[in-house]
């Protein structure tokens, strides 16, 4: 299956992620963070620029993001990504999925504390380390540990069918909202596997109705805890 729009901004966000977490220069975290959101927000179908070796034609994507992209394409894997992939300690990728933590914080942590792994951050919030850093605090430190506890209480995985029902409802009360320009469900749910962590629903909106937005996702009916919201993302 051909990857599209959101597979690709996928990837190139993971690889910004990552490169936050190796401490990487700043422009280029950035470059590939902008370059996601570009292709986020594309209206056209990414694979015509792709076949025709033209994707240099999209304001932000520069010839190495290109050239990327491209090898995705045609190989199944980003070489960027697996440089990083191996640069970073796997346990830290684990981190990611911790809500509320953020890359930029996750490398802070690493780096001043000397912990790559989730028992280690919960030990050092429990003994105040991570409260103690600057930027931090007890608050967000709390917020850490709340979503690491969540994490490993409801770290199981749904049927596709169940998963289905959830994923449409959700998509049904977001698709028809003002400022809505393109609505699609991705991840391991739209790859169709036979069981799914977690559902990802991607939105390409104008910028003003991002909020709104956000609290019609934050508010359904099917939401039982709110874990984090922030500028791009909610959870």
């Amino acid at each position: 299956m051909p990857y599209t729009n959101q597979d690709i901004a996928a990837k190139l966000r993971e690889v910004s992620q990552l490169m936050q977490l190796a401490g990487e220069n700043r422009f280029k975290v950035i470059a590939f963070d902008k370059a996601a959101q570009t292709i986020e927000g594309l209206q056209d179908n990414i694979q015509n620029y792709i076949s025709d070796k033209n994707l240099t034609d999209i304001k932000g994507i520069g010839k190495s993001i290109a050239e990327d992209i491209y090898a995705l394409d045609e190989t199944g894997e980003m070489p960027v990504l697996e440089a990083f992939k191996e640069k970073v300690p796997e346990g830290l990728v684990k981190w990611l999925s911790i809500s509320g933590l953020g890359p930029k914080n996750a490398y802070k942590i690493h780096k001043e504390l000397g912990i790559s792994t989730i028992e280690e951050l919960k030990e050092k919030i429990e003994d105040g380390s991570v409260a103690s850093l600057s930027g931090l605090g007890q608050k967000s430190a709390d917020k850490i540990m709340k979503s690491i506890e969540w994490m490993e209480k409801f770290d199981e995985r749904c049927r596709l069918d169940q998963a289905q029902e959830i994923a449409t409802t959700i998509f049904n009360s977001l698709k028809g909202e003002e400022g809505v320009e393109q609505i699609e469900v991705a991840g391991s749910y739209r790859r169709g596997l036979e069981t799914i962590g977690d559902i990802d629903i991607l939105i390409a909106a104008e910028e003003k109705h991002i909020n709104s937005l956000f609290e019609v996702f934050t508010n359904h009916d099917r939401v039982t805890e709110v874990l984090g919201k922030g500028d791009t993302k909610s959870s």
